[in-house]
C-alpha cells in the first residue's frame, strides 16, 4: 500500500489494537490514581475526626465542614467523570473517522491515478563510464611449475552524478485519427559529475 495512504500521523486510531491497549492502560492508571486519592482523603478526614473525639464541639464543626467539602468533591468528580466519558470517546471517534477518511481518500486517489497513468516513460539518470587499466596478479602452471604473472586488466568505472538541471516540455496534439492524444516531448538536461582524481 502507498505510504501516504496510511493515515494521519499523531492522531489515535481505534481500529489499531496497539493504540487501544495503550489507551486502556493509561485510562486504568489514571482512574486508579483518582480512586486512591479520594479514598486517602476520606481516610484522612476519618482519622482527624477520630483524633478530635475528645472535643465534641470542635469535632462537630470540623467534621461538618470537611464532610460538606468531601461531598462537594465527590459530586465534582461525578460531573468530571461524566464530562470525560462524553469527551474522550467523542475525540477518539472523530480521530478514528478522520484517519479512516484520510486512508480511504488516499487509497481512492491512488486507484484513480493508476487507471489514468497508463504506460510510464522514464528517463534514467545518465552514467559516464571510463576505462582504467589496473594491475593484477595471477598464478599459472608452465611445464609443471607454478608461475606468478603480473598483468594489467581494463576495469570499467563510473562517474558519480553531482547534480542535474532538467527541463521537460509536453505539448498535447490530437492524433490523425482524432481518437487519442499524443504528446510531443522536448527534453533538455544538464548534468554535473564529480571529477575523478
Amino acid at each position: 500500500m502507498n505510504p501516504s495512504a496510511q493515515g494521519i500521523p499523531g492522531l489515535p486510531d481505534l481500529t489499531h489494537p496497539q493504540e487501544l491497549i495503550q489507551f486502556g492502560t493509561q485510562a486504568l492508571k489514571g482512574s486508579l490514581l483518582i480512586v486512591f486519592l479520594v479514598i486517602a482523603l476520606g481516610i484522612a478526614i476519618a482519622l482527624i475526626s477520630f483524633s478530635l473525639r475528645r472535643h465534641p464541639t470542635a469535632q462537630t464543626v470540623f467534621f461538618n465542614e470537611w464532610a460538606i467539602n468531601y461531598a462537594q468533591i465527590l459530586k465534582g468528580l461525578q460531573h468530571l467523570a461524566l464530562i470525560i466519558i462524553l469527551l474522550i470517546p467523542g475525540f477518539f471517534l472523530c480521530s478514528t473517522l478522520s484517519n479512516r477518511y484520510h486512508h480511504w481518500e488516499q487509497a481512492r486517489v491512488a486507484q484513480v491515478a493508476e487507471t489514468v497513468a497508463g504506460d510510464k516513460l522514464e528517463q534514467t539518470a545518465p552514467q559516464i563510464r571510463y576505462v582504467v587499466k589496473e594491475p593484477y596478479t595471477y598464478t599459472t602452471t608452465v611445464k609443471d611449475k607454478i608461475v606468478k604473472v603480473n598483468d594489467t586488466q581494463q576495469v570499467n568505472r563510473y562517474l558519480t552524478l553531482a547534480g542535474s538541471q532538467i527541463q521537460v516540455k509536453l505539448n498535447q496534439d490530437v492524433d490523425v485519427k482524432g481518437r487519442s492524444s499524443i504528446y510531443k516531448v522536448d527534453y533538455t538536461a544538464e548534468y554535473k559529475v564529480n571529477k575523478v582524481l
